[in-house]
């Protein structure tokens, strides 16, 4: 499932905007998923329409996103360079459902959100991104439902992603967006309220 790859060098470099650095400057340590992510979401929370520069820089970004997803719903985090050679030794990039995972399924829900309005076809991709995603961490954790954890001597619900509650809160935003736009993969019917 994962995306065609991208060109890194339309990518934005987040961490590197010094004086000497210019938004646009490409090197290896910059093509993080986790950063892409950042840009991603609020780009797509807070844009309803996506035109010119906007619609490209979504369009990479998201790009970069899926291109970071690996078959199974997992992601890597890093690339080691221009050709988009997926770092998948580091001790920050590997195969994983843990926090890049999350930030990508909330930037791919956002992504969603926003490119069905504009671009329906690759608002398809991105769900079909997510969907992959949200399978994936549903079955890595649902064993677990009804099962607690004591932590500190709070009792933890132990279906949280990774018993992370930073995990599961941005885990939480990507879920909301979706059930809003009602395309979740688990049945509505199956949500309790209470």
């Amino acid at each position: 499932m994962a995306a065609e790859p991208v060109a890194p060098v339309r990518v934005l470099i987040i961490n590197s905007l010094g004086r000497e650095n210019s938004p646009y400057d490409v090197f290896a340590s910059a093509f993080r998923s986790e950063l892409m992510q950042r840009l991603t979401t609020p780009v797509a929370f807070h844009e309803t329409s996506l035109d010119g520069a906007r619609f490209d820089l979504a369009l990479d970004s998201a790009s970069f996103v899926r291109y970071l997803q690996n078959d199974d719903g997992t992601f890597h985090n890093f690339v080691y360079d221009r050709e988009g050679t997926i770092n998948t030794q580091g001790s920050t990039s590997y195969k994983s459902l843990g926090w890049w995972a999350v930030r990508s399924l909330w930037a791919l829900a956002e992504g969603y959100r926003v490119f069905g309005g504009v671009d329906p076809a690759y608002a398809a991709e991105l769900q079909a991104s997510y969907r992959l995603t949200e399978s994936a961490l549903a079955a890595a954790h649902s064993e677990h439902y009804g099962e607690y954890n004591l932590v500190h001597g709070l009792r933890i619900p132990a279906w949280i992603p990774n018993g992370s509650a930073d995990e599961a809160s941005v885990a939480l935003l990507a879920l909301t967006v979706v059930f809003v736009l009602g395309v979740l993969c688990i049945e509505r019917s199956s949500i309790s309220y209470g």
